[in-house]
């Protein structure tokens, strides 16, 4: 996403915002929800600058993520995976017939619960909620991309059980978790916002607390499992393949035709049994889990203000 696309987008959601809140001050003589607006206007930017900044990152990590796989036997299918991702990430058409779709869901869903009495500040009000849903929408189809290409790219990188941070891991871990962390930090600034609002806070806001933590666990959870499965499936080879070795050797020192073994004969099996209790303490999964208690606190957090709310109306209703 270059600069153009970031300024039309933040114009767009600040114009919209504008109208939104100079029409309402002018129908009712004052606005009851700015501090709504303009949150959503920060993070729909916030969000806006993490696209080309993850999209700049990509590109340096690409070089990091050929270099790596070069004279390696995926190389071809590869290259073919990371050159349909970029591909796929810079296609305008589908990120605008995504934006528009999920803009045009969001947006019908808080026309049909605001101002009853108002038709023209529910229709602005609506209208301001697409445009910020449309880069919510953008930010969301990326990210299906990037996990989907990401998956079918960790089946065929090199990995190694010896070096868990090679360059094409890395490039895959280190972005998953920035994505989350984003992702985290923009979902919790939207629920906070609806504080603030004149939307009701009901069970769908709750809902979509949820179904956001869900987001945020796949986009960190998907790339690091295939990873994780492939280190797995290399530890467990490489444990039966000692095993062999350790028994062979066992055989040979049991073999051996006299009242007193030297020790020197035990010290070849001693070395094996050592390599495989190392080979089979090594760990698979790709990077820490604090990365995804991380950005699941973060949305927890912010999302309990809008939880006690909505238990307090149900008390105070009931």
């Amino acid at each position: 996403m270059d600069i153009k696309s970031i300024v039309a987008l933040s114009s767009m959601c600040i114009a919209t915002g504008a109208v939104y809140t100079v029409t309402q001050t002018l129908s009712i003589g004052k606005v009851v929800d700015a501090l709504f607006v303009s949150m959503l206007i920060f993070a729909s930017i916030v969000l806006l600058c993490a696209i080309r900044s993850l999209s700049e990152r990509l590109a340096y990590s690409g070089i990091k993520y050929y270099g790596m796989i070069t004279d390696q036997a995926g190389i071809g299918q590869a290259r073919k995976h990371f050159d349909t991702l970029v591909a796929r990430l810079t296609d305008s058409r589908w990120q605008a017939v995504c934006g528009v779709g999920y803009g045009l869901i969001v947006s019908a869903v808080v026309y049909s619960l605001v101002w009853p009495d108002h038709v023209l500040l529910r229709i602005l009000l609506a209208l301001f909620i697409w445009s910020i849903n449309y880069v919510t929408g953008v930010a969301f189809y990326c990210m299906i991309v990037f996990l989907y290409m990401s998956k079918r790219m960790a089946l065929v990188i090199p990995v190694s059980l010896w070096m868990p941070n090679t360059p094409p891991v890395r490039f895959l871990t280190s972005t998953t978790r920035t994505i989350g962390i984003l992702t985290s930090v923009y979902v919790s600034i939207c629920i906070s916002s609806i504080l603030f609002s004149v939307i009701p806070i009901q069970s769908l806001v709750i809902t979509y607390a949820i179904f956001s933590s869900i987001c945020i666990l796949c986009s960190i959870a998907i790339p690091a499992v295939s990873i994780a499965s492939r280190r797995a499936e290399s530890k467990m080879e490489t444990i039966d393949e000692l095993d062999e070795r350790i028994l062979a050797e066992y055989e040979r020192i049991s073999g051996i035709q006299s009242q007193s073994i030297p020790s020197a004969e035990f010290e070849s099996l001693q070395h094996l049994l050592q390599l495989r209790d190392r080979v089979a303490k090594a760990p698979c999964w790709p990077f820490k889990l604090g990365a995804i208690t991380t950005g699941l606190v973060v949305v927890l957090v912010s999302s309990v203000p809008v939880i006690i709310q909505v238990g307090l109306d149900w008390y105070i209703n009931n």
